[in-house]
């Protein structure tokens, strides 16, 4: 059971990851932004 968990766990956090390169610059860019203005 472990193993079957960790095997499906880890592609999810790998297919998360290009998301989270995509996301987080756009809303630290956001937040940057807002405290410029």
């Amino acid at each position: 059971m472990n193993r079957k968990s960790s095997k499906n766990i880890t592609p999810a956090i790998l297919e998360a990851i290009p998301d989270l390169l995509i996301y987080v610059p756009r809303i630290l860019f956001r937040l940057i932004k807002g405290l410029l203005n």
